[in-house]
C-alpha cells in the first residue's frame, strides 16, 4: 500500500508503522489451536526459518535497533515529546490525508488498514518527533525542517557505531545486541511477520498452522521422522529436481537437493532440521499410509472425473520465444510489436517449407528461440489445461490441429510462435500418479484442519 507523504518522512517510522514487535515475552500466546496455546518462541522459530534470510528480516531487524537506540539516546539527551505535541502531529497528519479525498479518509482508516491502535501510533509519533528534533539539532536545520534522506542514514548509522551493535556470535536465541540492551529473535520475528504484506502474513500464519496440526497428529499417532525417512525424501527431492531439469532440458548431472540450498544461500542442516520439512514428511506418511497401499489407484478411481479435467486432453507444442515487453527495457530489448513482427516472418518461412515445416520450426528454434527448450528445437513437451495456463497459453490449443501454427502469442516475459506437434487423449494414471499423490496430501491436510478451532491473536 501506498504510503501518505506525511506518514513517509522517516524511513524507521514507516516501518515502525506496520510493525509492533519489540519487548514481546517468548512465552506469549500467539495463537491457540483447539484450546492448546503456542507460544511467541514458536511461532518466531518457523517465521525466521521462512523468511529471515529475506530483505525484510535484515530491514525488520534493523528497524528494531533503530528504534531502541532512538529511545535510548532521546533519554539520555532529555528531549522531551509531550502530549499537546504528539496531538499537534497527529492532526496534521490526518488533515493532510483527508485532503486528497475532500475529508472522506483520514487517519483512523488509515490505521485500521495498517492494523495499528491509536495507543501504538502516539507511542511511534513521540518516537517520531523526537528523533527529527534530535536529527535537527546534530545537523544544524531549523525546527520541523525535513531531514534529507542521506543524513538521516547517516545518522543512524553514527548512533549504531555509538552504541556497538552486534549481530553476529550472540548466544543462542539473541538476534542483537547495544551497550545498554538486546533484542531476542522471538522480537525480532514477530516485527519481520508485522511487517509482511497482509496477504502475505496470511498465508504463513496458515502454514504455520498446517506445520503445528501435522507435528501434533505425528505425535498422536506415535509416527517419528526418523534420519531414514529424512534421508530419503532428500533423495526423492534430489531425483525430481534432477526430471525437472532434464525435460526444460538443462544440466542435471550431480545435482541435488542439498546442493540446491546451499546454492541459494540457505543452510541444508537447518531446512532439514527445521518444522515445516518434518510436517512435510509427516504429511507424505499420513497419506501412504491412508492411500497408498495400492499405489493411490483406489483414490483415483473414485476422483476419475476430478483428475481427468485437470490432466484431461493434451497437447504437445513446441515454441520460437523472443523476450519482449511492452517498452524496450534493459532486461528485454524489443517491444511486444517488434517481437511479433520478427515472429510474424519466421512463421512465413515456417509455412513456406512444407511438407517438412517440423524440421524448419526445429530449426529456426535453435537459432532464434530465447527460450530453455530452443536445445530441443522449442519442444515443450506434453502440456494439460493446466499446464497451458501456467504458460500464459490460451487452452483453445487443445483443440487445435497437429501442424498448425499458433501465434505471435505475448505473455508476461515475451512472445511466442507455437507450432503444435501431437494432440494426445486424456494422461493415464502411471503419468499422473505424483500428482493423484499430492492430491491425496491435500485431502489428509483439509481434514486435519476442518474441524479445529483456531483462534490468532497476532
Amino acid at each position: 500500500m501506498r504510503r501518505p507523504p506525511l506518514l513517509a518522512g522517516l524511513a524507521w517510522v514507516v516501518a515502525a508503522l506496520v510493525a509492533r514487535g519489540d519487548e514481546v515475552d517468548p512465552a506469549a500466546v500467539v495463537a491457540t489451536i483447539d484450546g492448546r496455546p503456542v507460544d511467541a518462541s514458536r511461532f518466531a522459530a518457523f517465521v525466521l526459518a521462512e523468511k529471515a534470510r529475506s530483505g525484510g528480516g535484515a530491514d525488520a531487524l534493523d528497524q528494531l535497533v533503530q528504534e531502541r537506540l532512538v529511545e535510548i539516546e532521546a533519554r539520555r539527551r532529555g528531549v522531551r515529546v509531550t502530549e499537546a505535541d504528539v496531538d499537534a502531529r497527529i492532526g496534521q497528519i490526518d488533515r493532510g490525508l483527508r485532503e486528497p479525498s475532500q475529508g472522506g479518509v483520514g487517519l483512523d482508516d488509515h490505521l485500521a488498514r495498517l492494523r495499528i491502535d491509536r495507543v501504538q501510533f502516539r507511542a511511534l509519533m513521540r518516537k517520531s518527533i523526537a528523533c527529527e528534533r534530535m536529527m535537527a539539532d546534530d545537523f544544524g536545520l531549523r525546527a520541523g525542517a525535513p531531514v534529507p534522506s542521506e543524513k538521516q542514514s547517516l545518522w543512524f548509522q553514527e548512533l549504531k557505531a555509538r552504541a556497538r551493535v552486534r549481530t553476529e556470535g550472540l548466544p543462542e536465541g539473541v538476534a542483537a545486541e547495544y551497550d545498554d540492551g538486546r533484542i531476542s529473535r522471538v522480537e525480532w520475528a514477530l516485527k519481520l511477520f508485522a511487517a509482511l504484506p497482509r496477504e502475505e502474513g496470511d498465508r504463513l500464519f496458515d502454514d504455520f498452522v498446517g506445520v503445528e496440526l501435522l507435528l501434533a497428529e505425528g505425535r498422536a499417532r506415535g509416527i517419528e521422522v526418523t534420519p531414514e525417512l529424512v534421508t530419503r525424501e532428500i533423495d526423492e527431492r534430489s531425483r525430481l529436481l534432477r526430471e525437472k531439469l532434464a525435460v526444460e532440458g538443462l544440466v542435471a548431472d550431480g545435482v541435488d537437493y542439498l546442493g540446491t540450498l546451499r546454492a541459494r544461500g540457505e543452510d541444508p542442516d537447518l531446512v532439514v532440521r527445521g518444522d515445516r520439512f518434518r510436517a512435510e514428511i509427516l504429511l507424505k506418511e499420513l497419506t501412504r499410509a491412508r492411500h497408498g497401499g495400492d499405489g493411490f489407484r483406489a483414490f483415483y478411481d473414485v476422483r476419475r472425473a476430478e483428475f481427468d479435467q485437470a490432466f484431461g486432453r493434451r497437447v504437445r507444442l513446441a515454441t520460437l520465444f523472443l523476450k519482449a515487453a511492452q517498452q524496450r527495457s534493459a532486461k528485454a530489448g524489443r517491444t511486444w510489436a517488434e517481437a511479433s513482427a520478427e515472429l510474424d516472418a519466421m512463421r512465413l518461412r515456417v509455412e513456406a517449407a512444407a511438407p517438412s515445416r517440423a524440421e524448419a520450426f526445429s530449426s529456426l528454434a535453435k537459432l532464434h528461440s530465447e527460450h530453455p527448450s530452443a536445445a530441443r528445437g522449442g519442444d515443450l513437451g506434453v502440456l494439460s489445461r493446466a499446464g497451458l495456463e501456467q504458460h500464459g497459453f490460451p487452452a483453445g490449443m487443445l483443440d487445435v490441429p497437429p501442424g498448425t501454427l499458433a501465434g505471435p502469442i505475448v505473455t508476461a516475459e515475451g512472445v511466442h510462435l507455437l507450432q503444435v506437434r501431437e494432440a494426445l487423449p486424456a494422461a493415464p494414471f502411471q503419468e499422473i500418479a505424483l500428482e493423484v499423490e499430492k492430491a491425496a496430501r491435500r485431502e489428509i491436510l483439509r481434514e486435519l484442519r476442518r474441524d479445529r478451532k483456531v483462534e490468532r491473536k497476532i
